[in-house]
């Protein structure tokens, strides 16, 4: 098991049901596909997925989660990121 399969795995224990982001060069994405209970939605640039996170949590109450892999896009989630916190969002 590689550490993203930990990370899926991980999620699919927590029942996370969606992951918003934007797949890269890691194997992140790849391992969700081994999990058919967790839905990748894929969004056309970073900063879409934590706003579409946090209006999954607004309406669910269930935890949003984001993803963007590694490189300069990682900075664009932080406007999302913050507006969750700020929100006090799960």
């Amino acid at each position: 098991m590689n550490v993203w399969q930990a990370v899926a795995s991980a999620l699919k224990a927590e029942k996370t049901e969606f992951v918003f982001g934007l797949p890269g060069g890691d194997l992140f994405f790849d391992s969700l596909l081994d999990i058919p209970e967790i839905k990748p939605i894929l969004v056309r640039e970073e900063t879409a997925g934590p706003f579409m996170a946090m209006g999954y949590a607004r309406v669910s109450g269930k935890p949003g989660i984001c993803y963007a892999p590694s490189g300069p896009g990682v900075a664009h989630l932080v406007p999302g990121i913050l507006e969750a916190f700020s929100a006090c969002l799960p």
